[in-house]
């Protein structure tokens, strides 16, 4: 098991964009680059399985376990059913192909594969009616919050690092400067400050790993 891959940010080329509500892009991973990190991580040597899925009226549901090194981990996803202007439901394929896939990126991160791209929503406060409008007006479509550019300043400041040295991981990483990063971005950006921060504190380590 390749142990400095799990935590390690999926690339630029990995993360895609679609529509959200009020307007905003969502950037996320595709399950083709969950599945290449888990063989770079595991060697290959790992399987997964849909032990469950069901179709409601409005939602299907599929739960699915992931084997790797001798652990499973097992995660739920959901989709909702798409239906056509009449109604009716469009064939169910894609629908459940999709709850498969959400499932099965949930099992990845309780390995601690793309963990660092939830570990924002619950960091940052959560959305009511009244703030939800605000929140997706940020600066950019699908660009870094006020919550994610707070504590990325908070990180830097328990480092002691100074602006410049934070763009310069920042385009290490992503080849564009804070306040430049998509959300993804900007949480795999976390993520690596909190690992050199978690290093500095540590007496054994002598020098940052990046």
């Amino acid at each position: 098991m390749n142990i400095e891959l799990i935590e390690k940010p999926f690339d630029r080329d990995d993360l895609q964009q679609k529509p959200g509500s009020y307007g905003k892009l969502l950037t996320y991973v595709a399950t083709p680059a969950y599945v290449r990190r888990m063989n770079e991580v595991f060697d290959y040597r790992w399987s997964c399985q849909v032990v469950k899925l069901d179709f409601h009226d409005d939602e299907v549901i599929a739960v699915v376990s992931v084997a790797a090194d001798g652990v499973t981990k097992t995660q739920a996803g959901g989709k909702r059913l798409t239906r056509d202007k009449d109604g009716n439901l469009i064939p169910l394929g894609d629908d459940a192909k999709s709850a498969i896939s959400t499932a099965f990126k949930k099992a990845c991160q309780l390995f601690g594969i793309g963990l660092y791209l939830s570990e924002m929503d619950d960091e940052e406060k959560p959305s009511t009616g009244n703030d939800a409008p605000e929140r997706a007006t940020s600066k950019t479509s699908g660009g870094i919050s006020d919550a994610q550019l707070g504590f990325i300043r908070k990180l830097r400041t328990e480092l002691g690092w100074s602006a410049d040295e934070v763009n310069a991981l920042s385009r290490k990483l992503f080849k564009t400067d804070v306040p430049s990063p998509n959300k993804t971005q900007a949480s795999g950006l976390i993520a690596a400050l909190k690992k050199n921060a978690a290093s500095a504190d540590s007496p054994e380590e002598d020098e940052v790993p990046f």
